[in-house]
């Protein structure tokens, strides 16, 4: 430590009277532990006595022990002397007090405790808050972003928009469901909700549109919005079977098509396309979901190569299926189709080639959704990125 964090540090720490040695057992009114532990370290070396009030010498560069935390916090994850000269240069830029630093030691007491401070808000400034340990900072630096997520309204997409909502993000949720994707919107804290067809041009454009008039950038596209149609070849309706492309292929061409500019502008960007297990590999009586899917995996790929030096990259998540509204739909359609209960639709047809016998939650692709988004996933595009429970492993 150098000399001059040591002095700012011990004028503040005296031993209680008594003590043994002289090592203190409170630091401003704190256990000596929970200093220790706030500090990320369970030896601190102090270069001069720090009992002289107490009556007491402790030896010159004394050290201060702690009893490891039952709860580790920031501390252990990050290499302590950062954190330390982290915290220090905080306290010292803004002048050291002893309130200050009483309140400081409480928020890193926090989190040795397990509690992660809320940054910037709740009474606690975000220039208190210590560095987020390594796994949080890398998924969590969405506090600039600005993200369109379509079907947001339920299940993968309403997943999708409070993940990245969580971490900061400010999320323009769009559905044809007004009511329930009004509802999500306002449950989460910087977000917005613009009923939209995908399936409409105008609409598209003045979906993206609106996310430039309200924070002037996109940086973020999630394309999920989609339906299902279970039927025969020769017995799928013409008009439907087109306006399932247009949700799952066109709209998703279009919105790519109004968001780029502004990834462009900024050198970079995320496109996300909801593909689906359906885009690898084909199921009978869904022709038009197969044939959406599978076009909007060439979407992808074309994208990706067209936007890779640009700072953009573009990938399909491809799932199994997911516990979702439109699954649970599906499920009856299937029933229906084949002459089976809803019990052995889901055994037989479902989850029979799976290796991983169960549906997928939505907060499982958001998590995937999640690290695609993230800096870390900057070299990762054009690709089919599975979690499909083994399904297509065979």
């Amino acid at each position: 430590m150098p000399p001059w964090c040591a002095r700012s540090m011990t004028k503040w720490m005296r031993a209680a009277p008594g003590v043994e040695g002289g090592v203190q057992e409170t630091v401003t009114g704190f256990p000596r532990s929970t200093v220790m532990g706030a500090l990320g370290t369970e030896r601190a070396w102090m270069p001069w006595p720090l009992n002289e009030k107490a009556g007491t010498s402790a030896p010159r560069a004394s050290i201060l022990r702690a009893a490891p935390s039952a709860k580790p916090g920031y501390g252990r994850v990050l290499p302590p002397l950062r954190s330390l000269f982290r915290w220090l240069a905080r306290i010292m830029v803004s002048g050291l007090s002893t309130g200050r630093l009483k309140k400081s030691l409480r928020v890193l007491s926090l989190c040795t405790s397990g509690a992660l401070p809320d940054r910037g808000r709740g009474g606690i400034p975000a220039w208190l808050a210590p560095p987020l340990p390594w796994e949080v900072r890398d998924m969590g630096e969405m506090s600039q972003k600005c993200a369109v997520v379509t079907g947001a309204a339920n299940g993968i997409g309403l997943a999708v928009a409070q993940a990245l909502s969580a971490q900061g993000a400010r999320v323009l949720m769009a559905d044809l469901d007004e009511e329930r994707g009004q509802a999500a919107a306002r449950e989460l804290p910087n977000a917005l909700f613009q009923r939209t067809d995908i399936a409409s041009r105008e609409d598209c454009r003045t979906l993206v549109a609106r996310a430039e008039r309200e924070w002037g950038r996109l940086d973020i596209l999630v394309n999920n919005a989609g339906l299902q149609h279970v039927s025969p070849v020769e017995d799928f309706p013409e008009d439907r079977w087109e306006h399932l492309l247009r949700i799952m292929l066109v709209g998703p061409f279009l919105l790519t098509k109004y968001a780029l500019p502004m990834m462009y502008a900024r050198r970079w960007g995320r496109i996300i396309n909801m593909s689906s297990l359906h885009g690898l590999v084909a199921s009978p009586y869904k022709s038009a979901y197969v044939s959406a899917k599978h076009g909007l995996m060439g979407l992808t790929k074309t994208v990706a190569l067209e936007a890779a030096d640009k700072g953009v990259t573009v990938n399909a998540v491809c799932p199994s299926y997911v516990r979702t509204p439109l699954v649970e739909k599906q499920i009856a359609d299937q029933a229906r189709v084949h002459g089976l209960s809803e019990t052995e639709v889901i055994e037989k047809v479902m989850l029979a080639p799976a290796a991983v016998k169960r549906l997928l939650e939505p907060s499982e692709v958001a998590a995937y959704v999640m690290f695609l988004c993230s800096e870390a996933a900057g070299g990762v595009t054009g690709g089919a990125q599975v979690i499909d429970c083994g399904w297509t492993a065979r």
